[in-house]
């Protein structure tokens, strides 16, 4: 499955209407196609909200690996500079943070969850000097904490 299909199968899962908007014919990145925006559309309110997020052009260096959404948040796992970093932005005001790792260099991984209206999100880490750790990450309050450490 292409990386633009998993894109829309996480998007259309989570219930989030979306458009793949390529770059015309021509264009130097012609190949790599650009989240323009997401609509989130919740059916169980009478009023349907419209949060529309700023563009997620493409950027040399950085590469979209995965992308999940949740009720308040939508989270990438990217590739910039050769490291991998997972990027959370708020829906309702937009704002981005990623989490800070101090090791030059490690491995991530987003690992599922099944609850849509959370504010954690669980991921792996490790490294050279680090085994494999299993964080809880709370989005809102920036804070994570260790739920499981290979020895």
């Amino acid at each position: 499955m292409s990386m633009e299909n998993k894109v829309q199968f996480m998007l259309a899962k989570a219930g989030i209407a979306h458009q793949l908007i390529h770059p015309r014919p021509g264009h130097p990145h012609q190949t790599a196609p650009s989240l323009v925006k997401i609509h989130i559309r919740p059916g169980q309110q009478r009023r349907e909200r419209h949060i529309i997020l700023q563009q997620l052009h493409h950027r040399l260096g950085r590469l979209i690996l995965h992308i999940t959404a949740y009720k308040d948040w939508l989270i990438r796992l990217e590739r910039e500079s050769g490291l991998p970093r997972i990027v959370i932005r708020h829906l309702a005001s937009g704002e981005e943070h990623a989490i800070a790792f101090d090791e030059e260099a490690y491995g991530l991984g987003m690992l599922g969850g099944y609850e849509f209206d959370t504010t954690t999100l669980r991921f792996a880490y490790s490294s050279m000097t680090t085994q494999n750790r299993i964080y809880d990450y709370d989005m809102a309050k920036r804070t994570r904490v260790l739920r499981k450490e290979d020895e």
